[in-house]
């Protein structure tokens, strides 16, 4: 008769779990005695320039670098690495941008079994471009100072967009201008300060390669500073909000590069 008992306690325990795996985006506290708090923030960069797509993420429990959790997004297990583009104990992954990450919805998975399993839903933006017609200058020079405008196509579950330029010699080392746009802004006009000396008023000559960025979500700057070629202009707000797992998370599409020319003389 104890056994029979024992039996059933354990199934019913079993079935318990079950029921809580499944909780998708919903938090899912294992153990009913833990008061951990977990913090994740990361981003998925995908840059056809560099024929890379990439998800980096940092997790912390209690306000320290948790590495024990098991991550994984849109089905593809997160690596540990003590020291991965700049940063201590991130997770991340790493792929061609074809095929990449189709533009739907993905999973991101924080599994600190027996503690916390829980799941943030990311929503990953298409592949789009600039429209080469549409750059003005169109002869593609600034003579001394000048502004540049361009459009873009549109990407599919885009947030919003953010344009860039920046020295061709200097892209994704952290430097260039960027600029956020409203999500229904498919053109842009990036200012005659982009393009002239630091305190100064004169011309920064040389090629500038522009970009734009179609943005969802809330992915981190800092940790993708230097994935990108030029660093997002700002911080977005939390959008993981879900008891004791908290944090910040995004998916950034790249645009393939086009270039404008910064001359003295005509």
């Amino acid at each position: 008769m104890k056994i029979r008992l024992i039996s059933i306690i354990v199934a019913i325990l079993a079935l318990s779990l079950v029921a809580g795996f499944g909780c998708n985006g919903v938090l899912t506290d294992i153990e009913p005695g833990s008061t951990f708090n977990y913090n994740l923030t990361g981003a998925l960069v995908q840059d056809p320039n560099r024929d890379s797509s990439i998800v980096i993420v940092k997790l912390q429990r209690d306000d320290a670098d948790y590495v024990i959790a098991k991550m994984s997004f849109g089905g593809d297990v997160l690596l540990f690495s003590p020291l991965k583009y700049g940063f201590d104990s991130v997770f991340s992954g790493s792929k061609s941008r074809s095929p990449g990450y189709s533009a739907t919805q993905m999973n991101l998975i924080m599994d600190d079994f027996p503690f916390l399993i829980d799941t943030a839903i990311v929503n990953v933006v298409s592949g789009f471009s600039i429209d080469s017609t549409s750059i003005t200058p169109f002869n593609r020079l600034i003579t001394g100072t000048g502004s540049v405008s361009f459009d873009w196509s549109g990407s599919a579950n885009s947030g919003g967009y953010v344009i860039v330029a920046v020295k061709a010699d200097s892209a994704y080392k952290g430097q260039g201008y960027s600029a956020v746009l409203n999500a229904n802004f498919l053109s842009g006009t990036i200012p005659a300060d982009a393009f002239v000396l630091p305190v100064t008023s004169d011309p920064d000559t040389g090629l500038y390669n522009l970009y734009v960025y179609s943005i969802s979500g809330s992915p981190d700057s800092a940790m993708t500073a230097m994935l990108l070629p030029t660093p997002l202009p700002k911080q977005y707000a939390d959008n993981i909000a879900d008891g004791k797992f908290t944090g910040h998370f995004g998916s950034i599409e790249v645009s393939l590069l086009d270039t404008i020319r910064v001359v003295t003389n005509p």
